[in-house]
């Protein structure tokens, strides 16, 4: 089972803007939900998220493509599962 580190960082962190998460090789997700963010369900600091959006840096990343996040544009609706897996395939979260 992958660690949940999207609602750990919520839990730490009170939306609506959280700061973002770094990962052990220096990449930086920002990952947000609230009621003005692309995410289900859509409201400020819910228990828990079913999806969320997602903005990725270095901004060459095409791991989020498919949610139709790009340089300019953050992924939206991503599932949970896709963001933990993406911050455990980057070493983990650093907090």
């Amino acid at each position: 089972m992958i660690k949940d580190y999207v609602h750990q960082h919520f839990k730490k962190h009170k939306g609506p803007v959280r700061p973002s998460i770094l990962m052990l090789d220096g990449t930086t997700l920002s990952v947000q939900a609230s009621q003005y963010h692309y995410c289900e369900p859509r409201i400020d600091n819910a228990d828990k998220y079913l999806t969320v959006e997602v903005y990725c840096w270095p901004l060459n990343e095409t791991f989020f493509e498919h949610y139709g996040g790009d340089d300019n544009n953050p992924a939206g609706y991503v599932d949970v599962k896709i963001v933990n897996f993406y911050i455990l395939k980057h070493g983990g979260a650093i907090d």
